[in-house]
């Protein structure tokens, strides 16, 4: 009896993944799990992706993955800021989630990725749902998610922390060398 079967799997680069339904200009993980759900219907043992370490927000014509301001922590481009996730919303939040609707399609229809203009769309929706993350947590503190946060910035630690505040200052100055 043959101790190994024949496996096929599946490559893409994770920002070529693009969706007919809730598109925002680049691949995101909602389409990566899409694709990785199809490909597991179809048989496949594997689904490997280009890296998703963090590029350079503040300058997003850097945009290879092979080229991140920092290989520890994933790049927020690829969340799905549309997808109902269980996250706490608001009015405002959802109103700008609405408001932006417009600025996706436009980005989604281009031929060709554009990061900057996807970026600036997709950040605005983050800081819309962050600000609501935040008044949630003031509202309501004991919450789970709220301690699930705090996880993730404990376990990220110093690390995290110079993280942040490199991208605050390479957004403050532009990117500048």
């Amino acid at each position: 009896k043959a101790l190994w079967k024949k496996r096929f799997g599946v490559a893409a680069q994770l920002y070529a993944l693009r969706r007919e339904r809730g598109d925002q200009g680049v691949g995101d993980f909602s389409a990566l799990g899409e694709a990785a759900e199809g490909a597991a219907q179809a048989g496949a043992a594997y689904f490997g992706v280009s890296p998703m370490h963090m590029l350079f927000p503040g300058d997003r014509s850097r945009a290879s993955p092979y080229w991140p301001s920092d290989r520890r922590f994933l790049d927020p481009m690829l969340i799905d800021v549309l997808v109902d996730d269980g996250l706490p919303t608001d009015e405002e939040a959802s109103a700008a989630r609405a408001s932006l609707g417009a600025r996706f399609a436009d980005v989604a229809k281009l031929p060709a990725i554009d990061y900057e203009a996807m970026w600036s769309v997709k950040r605005i929706a983050l800081q819309y749902r962050f600000a609501a993350f935040l008044r949630a947590r003031a509202a309501r503190g004991g919450d789970p998610l709220f301690s699930e946060f705090d996880g993730f910035v404990a376990a990220g630690g110093e690390n995290l922390a110079r993280f942040a505040v490199f991208e605050a200052i390479s957004r403050e100055r532009g990117g500048e060398s």
